[in-house]
C-alpha cells in the first residue's frame, strides 16, 4: 500500500489549481463534494479517505478544518498523514469532534502524538522534513452521516518561507466595520483565556445582525462551552472555533493562514471582518511576545494602522501600528478565522489562501 501511494505522488488530486504555482508558502485547498473520497468500513463505522491532496509546493505545517451539520452527537474523527517521495507517516488524529458530547472523549484534540516524522500540537500537525503531499481520513461515528459533512479545509504552510511585502490594498483604509464590541474581562471564568471564543462571538453577532438571524448572536459563554476542547484544557483551539460557526445552516468558517496585511485589507474592502491570531505583546509595541490572542480585525485608519476589536481590552476597540501588526501576526504563520455566509461574494483570492 505505501509503495502504491508513493507512486500516486506524481498523480494526486489538487484542488483549485492555478495557472501560477506562487502561493507565498500557503495554500488553502477546500472540499464542499466528497464524492473521490473513498468510503471504507472499518469497525463499524464508515471512513472517508481522501485522494492525495498536493498544495503545489513541499509543506511543513497542516492544519485541517471542517463543517459539520446533523444531530448534536454526531461524531467526526479527522486524521491525516504527510506523504513524501521517500515516505508515508503514520496517521495522526486531529481532532475529535461532536456538537454535544455525550463524554469528555467525544469532543477533544488528542495529546501525546509524536514520532520520528512529526507531532501534533493540538490543532497543527508540524513535521520534521517536508512532504509533497497529504491524505485525510474521517470517521463518521454515532449515527453520522456523510451528507453532515458539508465542508473540509486544508490549510498548508510552508513555515521557513517569509514572502516579501504586497503594496497595500488602500481601499479598505479609512474604514471600520460596525461589529459589537465584546470584551472577555466581563466573563470572570474566561478573563484570561476566552479571546477566541469572545472573538468568535463578534464575528457570529456581526452576521446576526447583517443576515437578519439573531439567532447566530450567542453570548461567550455559550461561544465557550460550544468549542472547549479538553485535551488542550481550554478555547483556543483554532478548528473547534470555527467548526463551531460552521455547525450553523449557511455559514461557511474554517481557519487558513494568509501571507500580508494587504489580504487582510481585501477583506475589509468587501466588507466582511476576520479574527487574527496574534502575539499579545508584540502587538502592543512590547519588547516579548508573552502570550497567543485572537482579536478581529474590523478595519484600517488613514494611514494604514489596523483597527480591531480587541477582547483583551476593557476598551475593547483599539487601533494597532501596522509594524507592530506584522510582527504579532507572523508568530502564528498569519492565523485567521474566516466566517461568512456561503453564498456571499469574497475578495478576489490571488495565492489560494482561501476558498472562493
Amino acid at each position: 500500500m505505501r509503495t502504491f501511494l508513493l507512486f500516486l505522488i506524481t498523480v494526486c488530486v489538487s484542488a483549485q489549481a492555478q495557472e501560477s504555482n506562487e502561493f507565498r508558502g500557503r495554500r488553502f485547498i477546500g472540499f464542499e463534494q466528497f464524492g473521490k473520497f473513498n468510503p471504507e468500513i472499518r469497525e463499524g463505522a464508515t471512513n472517508l479517505v481522501s485522494p492525495l491532496v498536493d498544495p503545489g509546493f513541499k509543506f511543513d505545517q497542516l492544519i485541517v478544518s471542517w463543517n459539520l451539520r446533523g444531530a448534536p452527537t454526531n461524531r467526526i474523527t479527522i486524521e491525516a498523514r504527510a506523504i513524501s517521495p521517500d515516505r508515508v507517516t503514520e496517521w495522526y488524529t486531529l481532532a475529535k469532534w461532536s456538537l454535544e458530547p455525550a463524554q469528555e472523549q467525544d469532543r477533544s484534540s488528542v495529546k501525546e502524538q509524536k514520532d520520528d516524522n512529526g507531532s501534533v500540537e493540538t490543532d497543527i500537525l508540524k513535521l520534521k522534513a517536508p512532504a509533497n503531499a497529504a491524505q485525510i481520513r474521517i470517521r463518521l461515528e454515532n449515527g453520522t452521516r456523510a451528507a453532515g459533512l458539508r465542508f473540509l479545509g486544508l490549510s498548508f504552510c510552508d513555515s521557513k518561507v517569509d514572502a516579501a511585502p504586497l503594496p497595500p490594498n488602500k481601499s479598505a483604509w479609512g474604514k471600520a466595520l460596525v461589529v459589537k464590541e465584546r470584551s472577555q474581562g466581563n466573563y470572570p471564568e474566561g478573563v484570561s483565556s476566552w479571546c477566541s471564543p469572545t472573538s468568535m462571538s463578534m464575528l457570529m453577532s456581526f452576521w446576526a445582525t447583517n443576515l437578519n438571524r439573531p439567532k447566530l448572536d450567542y453570548d461567550v459563554p455559550e461561544v465557550a462551552r460550544g468549542v472547549n476542547d479538553p485535551g488542550w484544557g481550554g478555547t483556543g483551539n483554532w478548528p473547534f472555533n470555527t467548526a463551531f460557526a460552521g455547525s450553523h445552516t449557511g455559514i461557511r468558517a474554517y481557519v487558513t493562514r494568509f501571507s500580508d496585511v494587504s489580504e487582510l485589507e481585501d477583506w475589509i474592502a468587501a466588507g466582511i471582518p476576520v479574527a487574527i491570531s496574534v502575539s499579545n505583546g508584540y502587538l502592543k509595541g512590547l519588547p516579548e511576545p508573552a502570550n497567543g490572542h485572537l482579536v478581529v480585525c474590523i478595519g484600517f485608519d488613514e494611514n494604514g494602522n489596523i483597527i480591531v476589536n480587541d477582547p483583551g481590552r476593557s476598551a475593547v476597540r483599539q487601533t494597532y501600528l501596522r509594524e507592530n501588526l506584522v510582527k504579532a501576526w507572523a508568530e502564528s504563520k498569519n492565523t485567521v478565522y474566516i466566517v461568512h455566509p456561503e453564498n456571499r461574494l469574497l475578495p478576489k483570492d490571488r495565492f489560494d489562501h482561501w476558498f472562493n
